[in-house]
């Protein structure tokens, strides 16, 4: 599928050029303006990291390794955080070598200061894209930190997870890996979501990857993803709302101005609900 993702070792070595660091910035000063230094967190993250703040503003950070020292596939889930006023780490997974890893973690905060996490389950060593599926977890309901058992919410093939926890409400949208080659088989976009009271899946397109989703603060959810150009030649990146009292999306709207825009998307909201994307094109 051309233009679809950049190969595997490309995104290890993209990733592990941002090692888990944490750099705190100062309220008092320009927002350009770094006044601490970097912070080692968790060494060794190659293959996904992500970060969410708490109501109170303590970092959360969930990140996969998988590579260890002798330089084989591991693919263990760490979790970070400062809440306790200082660093504290631990691992929430582990993985066993060649024939399992998580990867590709996304992390939440809830407006109670629950943490939940979605991460992807893989075989290490061969193609982690050919994947068991995408697992959940989460704090909500226990003490802050333990996570429990990870429970499978979506099925085989299924990667890249995005999530966003609002008003006891998750939105988690992710693709399925396409198969190089098999252009009969569909690898679209989804939105799940349990605002309905069970988990219900909302297809955001046929054809869709590299799904973010964030919420604003009145419950509305707001969703960007890439999806093939209707020449078939390049992509463009497309964006949803998720009514806040329905969970239903809105018909998907090309974003202006991102023909070919092969790289992936950051996406934020501020506190008016205003949406806020940017992209990098090649």
């Amino acid at each position: 599928m051309i233009g679809r993702r950049r190969s595997m070792h490309q995104n290890a070595r993209i990733l592990a050029l941002a090692c888990v660091l944490v750099l705190a910035g100062s309220s008092a000063v320009g927002a350009q303006e770094a006044t601490a230094e970097p912070e080692l967190v968790v060494a060794g993250s190659d293959h996904g990291v992500d970060m969410a703040l708490d109501p109170d503003g303590y970092r959360h950070i969930v990140s996969s390794d998988l590579n260890d020292a002798r330089m084989r596939p591991v693919g263990d889930l760490w979790y970070a955080t400062d809440r306790g006023g200082a660093w504290s780490t631990q691992k929430l997974l582990e993985g066993d070598g060649w024939d399992l890893a998580w990867h590709h973690p996304a992390i939440a905060v809830d407006g109670e200061g629950s943490v939940h996490i979605a991460v992807v389950r893989a075989v290490a060593g061969f193609d982690p894209e050919v994947t068991e599926g995408i697992y959940y977890l989460t704090d909500e309901g226990r003490d802050p930190g333990d996570f429990g058992s990870p429970v499978k919410v979506a099925g085989k093939d299924m990667t890249d997870p995005s999530l966003a926890v609002v008003d006891g409400v998750h939105y988690l949208v992710y693709d399925k890996h396409a198969r190089l080659g098999n252009r009969s088989s569909p690898a679209p976009a989804i939105l799940k979501t349990d605002h309905s009271g069970s988990l219900v899946d909302h297809r955001l397109a046929e054809d869709g990857w590299d799904a973010l989703v964030r919420a604003d603060p009145s419950g509305r959810a707001h969703i960007v993803f890439q999806s093939a150009s209707a020449d078939g030649g390049g992509s463009v990146l497309r964006y949803v709302q998720v009514d806040p009292d329905t969970g239903e999306p809105t018909r998907s709207r090309r974003i202006p101005g991102t023909g070919d825009a092969w790289s992936s998307a950051a996406l934020a909201v501020d506190p008016s609900g205003q949406p806020h994307v940017a992209w990098a094109t090649e």
